[in-house]
């Protein structure tokens, strides 16, 4: 079955994103996105589907949905003179994975996050506990400050030992896998493109996507057949061929445009590569 994918517009300087919705009463179409999801609901009347499950919303009703999980909140509430919230925070998992494996203070979140795989259902304290977080944040108040209060609703997600798994299996559709994937390749292949010709290494790629190293690494093996190194070797020295067919710039400009601050290396590597030098390549270009 296809499912709608819903992009979570980005903060302007935020990792992460709260939105909260009073008197809701239509329900909301079955949809997945990439990022996590902390829905909490509060004296909403109706059904959370998640994947395989369907229960009844609580009146207060705490989950955490894994990123591709498809999931709608269908309402028996009409009224609107009713006092409902729905409170939604999205932060992606490329961004928390990066936090917890340079805080240590952060690795019990880990566990909580390999759980939420099947959904997560947190316990009504938990939830009145997060409820006055959210409620009472200050969007005037520093970026810090406000990622202050999300660390605090973490810890107390963390400590939660009622919260229970909602789902039988893990549920990503191989659609929302595929989007996914996309997303991120095309994000790499801009950054590359963007700064090949400077000293960019894995470490400044994971950091500009919020991936780890080793996940930036399988992705490249995954899609490219190769490693990043290897992919970057190659835009530079196809960037380089061009401007030999192209310009008569100097083989040493061209080398340093592309990102080889020494020629004797880049020689070497475009021969490898070409199985000429650059200057027999431009030769043979021009015949």
């Amino acid at each position: 079955m296809k499912y709608k994918l819903e992009k979570v517009p980005q903060r302007p300087g935020m990792s992460w994103r709260h939105q909260i919705q009073t008197a809701l009463t239509t329900n909301s179409e079955t949809h997945y996105h990439h990022e996590f999801e902390l829905n909490l609901q509060v004296a909403s009347k109706g059904q959370i589907r998640l994947g395989q499950f369907q229960g009844e919303l609580n009146e207060y009703h705490l989950v955490l949905i894994p990123p591709h999980m498809p999931h709608a909140i269908e309402l028996k509430t009409k009224n609107r003179e009713e006092k409902t919230e729905s409170h939604s925070v999205w932060f992606k998992k490329e961004w928390i994975a990066n936090m917890i494996f340079s805080c240590l203070e952060l690795r019990k979140m880990e566990t909580l996050l390999k759980r939420s795989d099947k959904g997560i259902l947190f316990s009504e304290q938990t939830a009145k506990s997060v409820h006055s977080l959210l409620k009472h944040i200050d969007y005037s108040s520093t970026t810090i400050h406000q990622l202050a209060i999300l660390i605090e609703i973490i810890a107390i997600l963390c400590q939660d030992k009622d919260a229970v798994t909602l789902v039988p299996i893990s549920t990503q559709t191989d659609e929302s896998k595929e989007d996914e994937n996309k997303d991120k390749i095309e994000k790499l292949s801009a950054y590359i493109n963007q700064n090949y010709a400077v000293n960019i290494t894995l470490c400044q790629l994971a950091k500009h996507l919020y991936m780890s190293e080793s996940s930036i690494h399988r992705l490249f093996q995954r899609h490219f057949g190769e490693s990043f190194s290897q992919h970057l070797k190659k835009i530079r020295l196809s960037h380089a061929a061009r401007l030999l067919e192209t310009t008569t710039l100097s083989v040493g400009y061209i080398a340093d445009a592309v990102g080889y601050r020494n020629q004797a290396n880049f020689n070497r590597k475009f021969k490898s590569y070409k199985h000429l030098t650059p200057r027999e390549y431009r030769n043979k270009y021009r015949q």
